[in-house]
């Protein structure tokens, strides 16, 4: 190709300038700020950052306010008849339970110290948990949150039962009888007001001695019961707190009005439950034993029965002894060979039993309705199988606690049989729930 063959480029066209105001923006220059107000600014982010924190903490505290005093309150633990109790009334039960469970305690501390078996609380402590199974059961309770919360639900359900059958039949309770109930947890007794000139002469009463029936035993002397001596002498008196032997009755009912009150300002202080709230607790007491009164009726007599048995752990070795009984072998030689209990070694023998109370219902009723004489075929109880004979039975004059021992078990019979075939229910998150307070004391004031 020559020179003349190529040809001249052409000018190049000129760079496309953007438009003013397109593009990339001018830097901007720092704003000045002084010291002040830079310090001012950090002040206001902080203030702002407080702020929120604390309405966050607010709104927080508020929410479990709300759970903690309004919505757990009013869960429902169990409900009876469609009738709910709540968190609210279960807690407040378990703290009224715990006051005076304490107060139990103190009790009997305060008798035994009082009548000088022992110079203070803690070697009467000491000895009464030792000693004393039921003692020991009130002190080991308030370590068990589980076994006290399942005990007050249960009573709350049956007190629901008693409540409902009560209004049922019309049966209410006065104050006085409430009143008899607080005397009773802190076993005093008023003083009786008798004319003088019609006070009875004493009578003494006989001493029956039971006929023994014509059988093979080795002695015709009554043997003691099969209830573990007491070891010692001290427990054959009902321990009173109050009064004193050497206080006179005035004297007598101040220290029990001064009792009560002290009792009713712990309540309020430790448990924060209201005297109206007390009483309603003893309103239910006196209306469970108006039931049941009005419904097992009155007693001033006890049927009390000379026994021996055999109490073996199988049916079929019941049956063996209870065929060798009727073959003519000796009852008292079959008890000490093949008996398990601790009459054994006595040939069986019982002794004089209250067939009604503080013993096995299935042993009192086959006691109660037995031909004297007779071999009782085999039966079975809480403690095995049984083959047993009644020698002799009367009916004695039961005291004021004896006949309330009788209808409190007949009551809670009742009550448990009602029970099953009431519909009921409960919830399982009830023991998430169970105070544990107020605590044990165990001071003396």
């Amino acid at each position: 190709m020559t020179k003349r063959d190529k040809t001249t480029g052409l000018p190049k066209p000129p760079k496309k300038q953007a438009p003013q105001g397109e593009g990339k923006s001018p830097k901007t220059l720092k704003e000045y700020r002084s010291r002040a107000e830079r310090e001012a600014e950090i002040q206001r982010r902080v203030l702002i950052g407080t702020t929120v924190a604390v309405a966050l903490v607010l709104v927080l505290l508020a929410v479990a306010f709300v759970i903690d005093q309004i919505i757990t309150p009013t869960r429902v633990v169990a409900s009876v008849f469609g009738e709910n109790i709540t968190v609210r009334e279960f807690q407040e039960r378990v703290r009224i339970e715990r006051v005076i469970d304490n107060q139990r305690i103190l009790n009997d501390l305060s008798f035994y110290v009082n009548s000088g078996f022992f110079s203070d609380e803690n070697e009467a402590l000491n000895f009464l948990y030792q000693q004393d199974p039921n003692f020991r059961n009130l002190i080991d309770g308030f370590s068990a949150d589980d076994q006290y919360g399942l005990r007050v639900i249960n009573a709350l359900i049956e007190d629901r039962i008693v409540r409902r059958e009560a209004d049922a039949r019309g049966i209410t309770v006065t104050d006085e009888q409430i009143d008899e109930q607080i005397r009773r947890l802190f076993r005093y007794t008023p003083p009786e007001t008798t004319d003088p000139e019609s006070t009875p002469e004493p009578e003494v009463t006989p001493t029956i001695t039971p006929t023994p029936f014509v059988s093979p035993t080795p002695s015709n002397t009554p043997v003691p019961t099969e209830t573990t001596p007491t070891p010692t002498p001290q427990f054959t008196p009902a321990p009173t707190i109050t009064p004193l032997p050497t206080l006179t009755a005035d004297e007598q009912a101040q220290a029990f009005n001064d009792d009560v009150e002290q009792f009713y300002r712990r309540m309020s202080r430790d448990a924060g439950v209201s005297r109206e709230r007390v009483r309603e607790y003893f309103e239910m007491l006196a209306l469970r034993e108006a039931l049941a009164r009005e419904m097992f009726g009155t007693r001033e007599t006890l049927v009390w029965a000379n026994t021996r048995h055999i109490v073996v752990a199988t049916e079929e070795a019941a049956r063996d002894i209870y065929e060798a009984l009727l073959n003519g072998e000796s009852f008292a030689t079959l008890a000490a060979a093949r008996g398990t209990d601790g009459t054994a070694q006595r040939g069986g023998e019982l002794g004089w039993l209250n067939t009604e109370s503080g013993i096995d219902e299935t042993f009192g009723e086959q006691a109660r309705n037995a031909v004297i004489g007779e071999i009782v075929p085999p039966f079975q109880s809480a403690f095995g199988w049984h083959v047993m004979q009644v020698r002799d039975r009367e009916e004695r004059e039961a005291s004021t606690d004896e006949i309330d021992a009788v209808l409190q078990t007949k009551m809670s019979e009742w009550v448990t049989e009602t029970r099953q075939n009431t519909n009921y229910e409960t919830a399982d998150f009830w023991i998430d729930f169970v105070p544990s307070d107020p605590p044990l004391r165990l001071v003396l004031e």
